[in-house]
């Protein structure tokens, strides 16, 4: 049995109606092509649904019963069209982004407030999380880009990767009272013998690489007596004199009591690049979208590259 859609709704205006030049005006047809697709629905099924007159049209009881499943019937289809109809126009209205803190602090705010004017609409969630946290979740789909170092020292094959910004070695965090602290300016061979803290190398292995480097051409081993994936951890354990730090580029735009920030001489430390990292696979119009807008953001700012030496 191969029953029309459009047969259905005919029948249903024709109940609600039982009048067919009513029907037929209200369904935008002739009354003759009613007529015709009703009689074709009754031979269909085999049943008679109306009983007709010249003067009345009335349901008969398995009309009446037809009509409640009908109704049910066409709900439904329409429920199935419109949720189809949803899912192809479907715009998530959540984007996560998981960013280092150094990036956050520098790029991302530029970024997001060129996308919000785009995109108003669009929530935006940011979570710091170390660069292999950032890798999981764009691979368990539970952040939709991430902001990080590059390259990482984690197999990357299935994520892409937009430059879009460079760092080197610029600030100095020494405790406050220190001597270095009554400094105005450092060179890298003043950080000789002062105690280190940095970020570990699975965190930043081109920064970290490169200030090695630039502290081997020094005459001198870096000595890092502490770790932390965090700028906020970093700060924390300066303050609290356990050691100086060397930030990229500028100070951190954050309140750091117990801490000096003094400017590096000469900027022999190549740092790191920043990138915006996505699956591959995992490309929806909400992640193509900032992607498109953080393009943009790359190519207005650095219109002649990037260049991290």
């Amino acid at each position: 049995m191969d029953l029309d859609l459009r047969h259905l709704r005919y029948f249903k205006v024709l109940a609600e109606t039982l009048h067919f030049g009513a029907a037929a005006t209200r369904l935008g047809i002739e009354q003759p092509a009613l007529s015709h697709a009703i009689k074709r629905l009754e031979q269909v099924l085999g049943v008679q649904l109306l009983n007709r007159s010249s003067r009345h049209v009335s349901l008969t009881i398995a009309g009446a019963e037809f009509l409640a499943e009908a109704s049910q019937i066409i709900v439904a289809a329409d429920q199935a069209v419109e949720k189809a109809r949803k899912q192809a126009r479907h715009r998530p209205d959540t984007l996560v982004i998981g960013s280092l803190a150094m990036s956050v602090l520098k790029i991302v705010p530029d970024i997001i407030e060129r996308y919000r004017v785009i995109y108003p609409d669009t929530k935006v969630r940011i979570f710091e999380c170390s660069i292999e946290d950032q890798i999981n979740g764009l691979r368990d789909n539970t952040i939709d880009v991430g902001f990080m170092r590059t390259p990482p020292i984690f197999e990357c094959h299935d994520l892409e990767f937009l430059e879009v910004e460079s760092f080197r070695a610029g600030m100095v965090a020494v405790p406050t009272g220190s001597p270095l602290s009554m400094r105005k300016s450092l060179q890298l061979a003043d950080l000789k013998s002062e105690p280190l803290v940095l970020y570990p190398y699975e965190e930043a292995p081109d920064a970290v690489t490169s200030l090695r480097k630039a502290c081997h051409a020094e005459g001198f081993e870096p000595n890092v007596v502490l770790e932390g994936n965090s700028m906020f951890v970093i700060l924390a354990l300066v303050a609290r004199g356990l050691g100086s730090s060397i930030f990229f580029d500028t100070r951190p735009v954050v309140d750091s009591p117990g801490i000096t920030f003094i400017p590096l001489e000469e900027k022999q430390a190549r740092g790191s690049m920043a990138a915006l990292a996505w699956r591959r696979e995992r490309l929806s119009p909400l992640r193509e979208d900032f992607i498109k807008v953080t393009r943009k953001y790359v190519a207005e700012v650095h219109p002649a590259g990037l260049h991290p030496t």
